[in-house]
């Protein structure tokens, strides 16, 4: 492993490119200029004094050549072929060769592991000082002296990390994305293995120096097991808004939720819809509908479709798809809500939720409900009313006149006739419960006479 870390350095002619010409140091810079330079180790030899490529551009060194030599332009294409852990592994290799005196032995194996598993560079998360430990049978004080005379070895200035930075840039632009995706989205990107874990990334960018804000200008975090930057980071709020949303409407979508969100700061609709399908308490119908359930049937009213669907089947059960749908709009108008989900929608809702079983186009409730539980003593009168009723409906007068009796405002009923969920209006002037079955005839309009009989 260590030797063929090191081979990084030397050239050879078996299995290389040909010569690539050189470049030239006057007018533009390549962007590694300023980072490749002597303090780093890996370029101490072929750069005098610490200078970099960039300083020696502006003020070249007597007798320095005016090209950069070809073994130093090989040596930085054949980094720039490394993925991360190869080249931190490389990088680490040639700080440790920098600490031992040089009567000192050579990095063996067993450090090397032993300091790639504790710093956390090699794809797994950093490991303890104790296991590191155990990894070369020496104490947790003897790793940690090793560790802290690398760590003081480090370049002050910036060094070359190519296939780290373009990771953590990669890794930016790729978010909002899930911690346990950061290993796969860079092994397509033939940046590292797909077992590289978030922690070590941020490790090797750590041990390296690297300055987090130049590759991800606006910022990286971890939030709620999402990878985000500051522009993002806003859309984890996503299930949380949906529940507050399908609280109200029943169901909600997702440019409500993106709407929601961009009050704050631009939210993208596919990152919003990104985190929601990933979320498992969070059901999508066909038609692009969406509702959050909520854990142990918490809050158990928090749903208005649930609520009346409820409150719908009390009064009478089973009742179709359409009747439970009309039902809710009219809940929903009297609430002055400006939005209710599709027919298709609410079938979908209903034929999931646990509390309801949907055969066809009925719906009934998969425990027996009681008006009085659930609609609650005001309303369970005007119900117990309209049971009364011989034929189930009654015309606007008798109603009104029948619950007062009973106890109910005029006013009450009034706004129950026009908007409760669990009444009907079976036709000009005659109420019901809704999905009652009304004798025949009973809500047939009157004939108009012929123009005969009006005669």
């Amino acid at each position: 492993m260590i030797a063929a870390l090191v081979a990084a350095d030397h050239l050879g002619s078996a299995g290389r490119r040909p010569p690539r010409p050189p470049v030239e140091l006057s007018g533009s810079l390549p962007e590694w200029a300023v980072k490749v330079h002597g303090g780093d180790p890996r370029f101490a030899d072929l750069l005098p004094d610490g200078l970099s490529v960039a300083e020696l551009a502006a003020n070249p060194c007597d007798g320095m050549p005016a090209t950069v030599s070809d073994a130093l332009f090989e040596r930085i294409a054949r980094l720039d072929g490394l993925a991360v852990e190869e080249l931190m592994g490389h990088y680490l290799v040639q700080l440790r060769r920098g600490t031992l005196t040089r009567q000192g032995p050579e990095p063996d194996e067993r450090w090397h592991r032993a300091l790639v598993a504790r710093l956390g560079i090699g794809g797994p998360p950093p490991c303890t000082l104790e296991q590191a430990g155990a990894l070369v049978d020496c104490t947790r004080e003897r790793v940690r002296q090793v560790e802290a005379k690398l760590l003081a070895a480090r370049p002050d200035r910036p060094v070359r990390l190519p296939a780290l930075e373009r990771a953590i840039a990669l890794v930016a632009a790729s978010t909002p994305i899930q911690v346990p995706e950061v290993g796969p989205l860079l092994g397509r990107a033939g940046l590292a293995a797909p077992t590289m874990t978030l922690a070590s990334l941020l490790a090797a960018a750590d041990f390296g120096r690297l300055n987090l804000r130049v590759c991800a200008p606006n910022g990286l975090s971890v939030s709620e097991g999402w990878v985000v930057t500051n522009l993002t980071a806003a859309v984890i709020r996503s299930a949380r808004v949906a529940a507050r949303q399908t609280s109200t409407y029943g169901l909600t979508t997702i440019a409500r939720v993106t709407r929601a969100l961009s009050d704050d700061c631009a939210v993208k609709s596919d990152h919003v819809e990104r985190v929601l399908r990933s979320d498992p308490s969070v059901h999508f119908t066909s038609d692009g509908w969406l509702w959050v359930e909520r854990p142990n049937n918490r809050s158990g009213n928090s749903n208005s479709l649930r609520h009346a669907a409820r409150a719908i089947l009390s009064v009478n059960t089973p009742q179709t798809i359409d009747s439970i749908y009309e039902g809710f709009k009219r809940w929903q108008k009297f609430r002055q809500r400006d939005i209710v989900p599709t027919r298709v929608a609410v079938g979908e809702f209903l034929a999931l939720h646990p509390e309801f079983a949907v055969e066809g186009k009925t719906v009934q409730a998969v425990e027996s409900l009681d008006y009085h539980d659930v609609l609650g003593p005001v309303a369970a009168q005007v119900v117990d009313v309209l049971k009364s009723s011989p034929y189930r409906v009654m015309d606007r007068a008798s109603l009104m006149d029948a619950v007062v009796r009973a106890g109910v405002s005029a006013a009450t009923i009034n706004v129950w006739t026009t908007y409760a969920e669990w009444i009907e209006h079976f036709a000009p002037n005659m109420w019901g419960l809704r999905g009652a079955q009304t004798r025949t005839g009973v809500t047939d309009p009157p004939e108009r006479p012929s123009v005969a009989e009006a005669r």
